[in-house]
């Protein structure tokens, strides 16, 4: 916990070099892979200002897949890094995914969500983009989609 803590005021004292080389060091050197996770995503979370998209997608890519216990952390820097590159689609793909995560705590789909409106007013993303999964549950529920609108199967018939 010291070397995270070392590496922490490495970064607020504005040494984001060293504070990602020390994070990188405790990445590579630490057996709890939490731990190692955690490395991982506070230096791709420094790399989103000051290094390249490849250098965050580099500690963080293999952690935003699905069910991991960082993918939300990971999905941001990497659709941050992307919003920063001008790869708008795949941001907003980033950011859709935390905000349709269930698990994802409302603070973080909010955030989401602020990202999401900032690429809409740019015109980065199309108006009609995805609506989350708790919208589209939503419109069912309230009788207002497709899915309600559609006939119901036909019931099966018992044969003999």
């Amino acid at each position: 916990m010291a070397r995270f803590r070392d590496a922490g005021l490495l970064a607020k004292d504005g040494k984001s070099e060293a504070a990602i080389a020390a994070y990188d060091t405790l990445a590579n050197n630490e057996t709890n892979p939490r731990l190692r996770e955690l490395a991982l995503v506070l230096a791709g979370n420094l790399l989103v200002d000051g290094g390249s998209l490849s250098d965050v997608e580099a500690r963080v890519s293999t952690l935003a897949a699905e069910g991991g216990p960082m993918r939300n952390a990971a999905r941001e820097a990497l659709g941050l890094a992307q919003y920063k590159a001008g790869d708008f689609d795949a941001a907003r793909a980033n950011f859709q995914a935390v905000v349709d995560d269930p698990r994802s705590q409302s603070s973080v789909r909010n955030r989401m969500s602020y990202y999401l409106a900032q690429l809409l007013s740019e015109g980065a993303i199309p108006p009609e983009a995805p609506t989350s999964k708790a919208d589209e549950i939503e419109s069912v529920l309230n009788g207002n989609s497709d899915a309600a609108d559609s006939p119901a199967a036909p019931e099966s018939v018992p044969t003999e």
